[in-house]
């Protein structure tokens, strides 16, 4: 949330210079060139890429909305990556080798990826022709994302180290947006929460549990509201619990991914290896916000 854009960053002659750094579309639409938000006392934005930022665009963040309040909202990053990969399976953006050798997860120019980019681009990124591809269709078999994380899971790491180590032995970079190896990298909160509180201090910073949230909403709601400084609302009558346990707004019940056909747990070893690969980072986590070990450990 910011109250209003503020001056652009002193060296950012233009809203082209501003969106070469930020290189982030909804952040650059919805808060710095969209004039029908102008005149509004509050301005929101969301995207769950914006904690795996660069430094450089937190940096250009900073200087654009200096008061800005940052809502954190953080899943067990097992099952946040594997949400990710189902995502990804909607957009079409998860495709498969033949025989199920070798599968990725490729970055499309729009929402939905067309078919024939998905697999020009996977046929890049594999060193295969187009012809041994095929777009995925959601519900990804939870093999696949087994597969996806074959090249992580095939490699020697240490689940004792620190997580900066852990992640350069397992060849992944802290700000991987996309592909297989942001599955993972997406998941080290404690990385990315350091790196932003470089720029922003506590009290512009506050950290909540997704579950928390999906499960306990209204005690959640009114948090948020008091770290923002909105007015209060009473949400009681505004959510209905949907199938899957959790709450959805009213008027966007029939929009939501709620009602998407559900997907098979993961399997068993892809589970096994994940806890591995994030409990040095869950357990750096834990020092400052146990609250969160503690909400993901109920579910």
């Amino acid at each position: 949330l910011a109250p209003a854009p503020a001056p652009s960053h002193p060296t950012l002659s233009s809203p082209q210079d501003l969106r070469s750094v930020l290189l982030q579309d909804y952040l650059f639409r919805g808060l710095v060139v969209d004039s029908s938000y102008q005149g509004l006392p509050y301005l929101f934005e969301k995207s769950p890429s914006y904690l795996s930022m660069p430094s450089t665009q937190i940096a250009a963040l900073k200087a654009m909305l200096p008061s800005v309040r940052l809502l954190v909202i953080l899943r067990d990053p097992s099952r946040r990556a594997y949400s990710h990969f189902q995502h990804s399976c909607i957009k079409g953006a998860v495709v498969v080798a033949s025989n199920l050798s070798r599968v990725t997860v490729v970055k499309c120019r729009t929402a939905t990826c067309a078919r024939g980019e998905a697999k020009r681009r996977a046929s890049h990124l594999l060193g295969l022709p187009t012809s041994r591809l095929t777009v995925a269709s959601y519900p990804c078999h939870p093999r696949l994302f087994h597969q996806a994380l074959l090249p992580f899971s095939q490699t020697p790491f240490d689940a004792s180290a620190d997580p900066q180590t852990l992640l350069r032995q397992l060849n992944v970079s802290i700000t991987t947006l996309h592909g297989p190896a942001a599955l993972i990298a997406r998941g080290f909160y404690s990385l990315h929460l350091d790196r932003w509180r470089e720029f922003f201090p506590p009290e512009q910073l506050m950290v909540l549990s997704f579950e928390t949230l999906f499960f306990d909403p209204i005690p959640s709601l009114s948090s948020i509201e008091s770290f923002l400084g909105v007015p209060h609302v009473d949400f009681s009558s505004s959510l209905v619990r949907n199938t899957r346990g959790g709450f959805t707004p009213v008027e966007l019940n029939n929009l939501t991914k709620a009602n998407v056909e559900p997907y098979l747990p993961m399997l068993p070893e892809t589970e096994t290896f994940l806890a591995r690969v994030f409990a040095s980072a869950n357990a750096h986590l834990a020092r400052s916000h146990p609250h969160i070990i503690r909400a993901w450990a109920k579910i």
